[in-house]
């Protein structure tokens, strides 16, 4: 029992270090860009290194599989960080009836939500779920250049996001005026 109570822990941790990442990378986008860009850069060097790995030619290695899986969701989390805490408000509206007195009791309320659980979901199941594929359907050793070519694919993606940042911000301070 102590065994499962450690792993709820640490998975709680490792849920609220990730929140608090995410909140970090939401408030500074520049920052978040230059880890988006790390995250793709391991994913590039990786996938290429791996792919010309001797124990990797014919077999499926799911501790490869599992690894690149990882670093795809990094970098889909990591993306995600400008939405992932967003919150949403609504309405919630119920209706009850009350078949003693035949009346209709309706009742709403604000409620809310956050787009993190949709987040971190997709991401784990799409990152996981590409390695792991990848991997099984061309071995390790060409899943993992497969993997290099989303690599340089999410590199070349986050370089431009980074100039496009950095262009506009500049764009933004020679455009800005003074009223004082």
């Amino acid at each position: 029992m102590d065994d499962i109570i450690i792993i709820i822990i640490v998975i709680a941790a490792a849920l609220g270090v990730l929140a608090l990442i995410l909140k970090l990378l939401s408030k500074f986008p520049i920052v978040n860009y230059v880890v988006l860009f790390g995250v793709a850069l391991t994913m590039l060097i990786m996938g290429f290194v791996c792919s010309g790995a001797k124990e990797n030619e014919g077999e499926f290695n799911g501790v490869l599989a599992v690894t690149e899986g990882t670093i795809l969701f990094a970098y889909m989390i990591f993306g995600y960080a400008d939405i992932a805490l967003d919150r949403t408000e609504y309405y919630e509206t119920t209706a009850s009836y009350n078949e003693w007195s035949d009346t209709v009791t309706v009742s709403s309320r604000l409620a809310s939500s956050s787009n993190f659980w949709g987040c971190l979901g997709i991401s784990a199941a799409t990152g996981y779920g590409v390695s792991f594929l990848v991997h099984g359907i061309f071995k390790s050793a060409a899943g993992s250049a497969v993997f290099g070519i989303i690599g340089i694919v999410a590199t070349l993606w986050s370089a431009i996001r980074i100039l496009s940042f950095i262009r506009g911000y500049v764009s933004a301070k020679r455009k800005r005026k003074d009223y004082y």
